[in-house]
């Protein structure tokens, strides 16, 4: 079993992390649809990326509106010490995989 699996049939928010590289705004995508399935307090997601972008592109903040999520106050970060020691599940995905 998982440290994440462990938190949730404990009851504690499982924390997980979706970094990406080169493809701003997959990572706000992924914590935002985690967010919105685990949001009732147990999951907590962040989103970083290896060489952030300046922006998240466009097309991905309206196409999370048109799903009900909100994207608009989110920015794209580097993953810090912090926020990766925190993150009981970490996700990494390139551009060259897809």
């Amino acid at each position: 079993m998982s440290a994440a699996s462990d938190q949730a049939a404990s009851g504690q928010a499982a924390s997980g992390q979706a970094v990406f590289e080169r493809i701003a705004g997959r990572s706000q995508m992924a914590a935002a649809l985690a967010l919105a399935r685990g949001g009732d307090g147990r999951v907590h997601a962040r989103s970083p990326g290896t060489a952030p972008a300046a922006e998240l592109e466009l097309p991905i903040v309206e196409v999370m509106a048109e799903v009900g999520v909100d994207l608009s106050a989110e920015f794209p970060k580097p993953p810090t010490d912090e926020l990766v020691g925190a993150a009981d599940l970490l996700t990494t995905l390139d551009q060259r995989g897809i």
